[in-house]
C-alpha cells in the first residue's frame, strides 16, 4: 500500500480542524462536526504524534490512487472540482445559450462562457487533432527560425509574452508581498524541460538521460533526422542546465524573504545587461513602473552573461524545444501521450 506524505495530510488535518459548525439557533438542527473522528488514530496521543492522532485511521486505510503521485485532502477537493466543472461545461454544451458580449467598439465577441466551451471541444475533438499534426505551431516555429540577432530573440520573447513567453524569463502582476492593498510587478525565471533538481542532483543523473532522449525522439517528430536530433537534444539539454544551476533552489524559494528583491528598472538592467529591459517591459504593456521584484537575482545575473555569450544558433535551439515542448499536450493523441 502506497503510503500519503505528512506535508499533504499536515494541510488536510488543518482543513478538517477549521471546519465550520452550523450557527446556533432557536431551531433544531443538525450540526456538522468540525473534526472527522473516523479518520483519528485515538490510540495515539496527541502529545506523541499529533500528526498521527489526527490523520492514523484515514492514512491505514488510504492507498494513493494509481494515476496519482500523491494523495490527501486537497486531492480530493481538487477532483470534485474537476467533476463539477466537467458538469457545467457538459451543459453548456447541450444548451449553447451563451451571454451576447461586445468589445469597447461595440464589436459582438465570444463571452468567456464559450471560450471555455470552444477550448474544450477543440481539446476533446482528438480527429482533428491527429488530422492536423504539429500543423497548428508550425506558424510559431516559423517566428522562431526568423531570428537573426539577439535583438531578435529579445523582440520574440517579448512578442511570445501572449503566449506564455518563449523562456528565459517571465513578468507577472501579484500582490505585493509586503503590501498586500497594491498589486506589483514580479520577474522571474524561464521554465524548463524539468524541474531543477534533476539537472544539478547526480543520483538522478539517469533521468536526466532518459529526458534527453524524450527530447531527441520529439525533435523527429518535428523533421530532425536521428542523428541531428541526438545532437540538438544534448545541446538542448545542456543549455537547460546552464539555466538551472543558477536558480533558487526549492528549498530556498519557500523563503518568501529571499523572493522579494524589489529594484528599479535601472538596477534590474545593472544586474543582467544583457537585455534591454526598458524595451522588454514598454513592449508588454507596462509602462512607468517605480520598481520590479525580482524573484531570483543570481539566476538573472547568470542568465545575462549565458544570453550574451551563447550563440544565437543555440538560443534559437531552446526556443524551438520551448514551443515543442508546451504544445505537446495539446497536438496529437500520439504526442500527448509521449508527453505524458
Amino acid at each position: 500500500m502506497r503510503k500519503t506524505t505528512k506535508k499533504i495530510m499536515f494541510f488536510s488535518s488543518l482543513a478538517i480542524l477549521t471546519a465550520g459548525i452550523s450557527c446556533k439557533s432557536d431551531k433544531v438542527e443538525e450540526k456538522t462536526p468540525g473534526i472527522a473522528i473516523e479518520n483519528m488514530d485515538t490510540s495515539v496521543k496527541p502529545t506523541d504524534d499529533f500528526f498521527k492522532h489526527v490523520n492514523g485511521a484515514w492514512l491505514d486505510k488510504t492507498e494513493i490512487p494509481d494515476d496519482q503521485t500523491s494523495w490527501g485532502g486537497f486531492n480530493q477537493l481538487r477532483k470534485k472540482t474537476d467533476a463539477d466543472v466537467l458538469a457545467i461545461l457538459n451543459k453548456a454544451i447541450d444548451e449553447r445559450d451563451f451571454p451576447k458580449v461586445k468589445d469597447a467598439q461595440g464589436s459582438e465577441i465570444d463571452s468567456d462562457q464559450e471560450k471555455a466551451v470552444n477550448y474544450y471541444e477543440s481539446i476533446m475533438d482528438t480527429v482533428t487533432r491527429n488530422k492536423q499534426g504539429v500543423d497548428p505551431i508550425k506558424p510559431f516555429l516559423t517566428k522562431v527560425d526568423e531570428i537573426k540577432t539577439k535583438k531578435d530573440v529579445e523582440n520574440y520573447i517579448t512578442n511570445m509574452a501572449p503566449y506564455g513567453g518563449g523562456g528565459f524569463y517571465g513578468f507577472g502582476v501579484f500582490n505585493d508581498l509586503k503590501n498586500s492593498s497594491v498589486n506589483a510587478g514580479y520577474l522571474g525565471s524561464g521554465r524548463l524541460g524539468l524541474s531543477r533538481d534533476y539537472y544539478v542532483d547526480e543520483k538522478v543523473k539517469e533521468k536526466l538521460n532518459k529526458y534527453q532522449e524524450f527530447v531527441a525522439k520529439m525533435l523527429q517528430e518535428f523533421g530532425d533526422n536521428e542523428a541531428t536530433a541526438k545532437k540538438n537534444a544534448a545541446t538542448v539539454v545542456a543549455f537547460e542546465a546552464s539555466l538551472a544551476k543558477p536558480m533558487i533552489s526549492k528549498e530556498e524559494s519557500r523563503d518568501m524573504r529571499k523572493m522579494y528583491n524589489p529594484m528599479s528598472v535601472a538596477e534590474l538592467q545593472k544586474l543582467a545587461p544583457a537585455i534591454d529591459w526598458k524595451a522588454h517591459l514598454k513592449g508588454i504593456g507596462v509602462k512607468d513602473i517605480d520598481k520590479v521584484i525580482v524573484t531570483d537575482p543570481p539566476y538573472f545575473k547568470a542568465m545575462s552573461e549565458i544570453f550574451k555569450t551563447r550563440s544565437v544558433a543555440d538560443i534559437k535551439l531552446l526556443l524551438r524545444w520551448n514551443t515543442i515542448n508546451a504544445s505537446l499536450s495539446s497536438l496529437t493523441t500520439g504526442l500527448e501521450k509521449a508527453n505524458w
